[in-house]
């Protein structure tokens, strides 16, 4: 008896490679993971560019004015000597602040690791509703690494209160 190979093979949905969604959600239930626009990797070029994430920014709450918005990029494999500058809007950003990620070493055994969160602080008035864009570009990776360094988020943390802790 042979066997189909095809027959019982899915998707990434679930859905039966022959079979197709139909209708105004036949696409509304996508891995953002497999599709979106992170992680990726960021390499150096010769023109000096990077990957672009798109995200729309939209605030149910238009009765209170945000105390601070931070522009959080997670990197993994980061080292001390990297430099990856970052535009906001096409405005190149300054000021980071780099914390290192321990969401892999909850006791707090070691004071770093692989992954950082490369920070920044926008002004509430800067950043208005709709639909914004955020350049990473590697401009120098540390020398003595052959891995690659990897964007895996892109987070807009908002806080409404005064002294936000992170």
């Amino acid at each position: 008896m042979r066997r189909n190979p095809e027959r019982n093979r899915q998707d990434l949905r679930g859905n039966p490679s022959g079979a197709r969604k139909r209708g105004a959600l036949a696409r509304g239930l996508q891995i953002d993971r497999t599709l979106g626009e992170v992680p990726v990797t960021l390499t150096p070029t010769l023109t000096g560019e990077g990957p672009t994430i798109h995200f729309l920014y939209a605030d149910d709450n238009i009765d209170y004015q945000p105390a601070s918005i931070l522009l959080r990029l997670r990197l993994e494999q980061w080292v001390s000597g990297d430099d990856v500058a970052v535009l906001w809007d096409g405005s190149e950003l300054s000021g980071h602040d780099i914390r290192y990620c321990h969401i892999d070493d909850p006791a707090g055994i070691s004071d770093v690791s692989s992954a950082v969160w490369q920070t920044y602080v926008l002004a509430p008035s800067g950043v208005s509703f709709g639909r914004h864009t955020v350049k990473a570009i590697l401009r120098n990776r540390h020398p003595q690494l052959a891995c690659d360094l990897i964007l895996t988020d892109v987070e807009l943390v908002v806080r409404y209160e005064a002294n936000p802790e992170i």
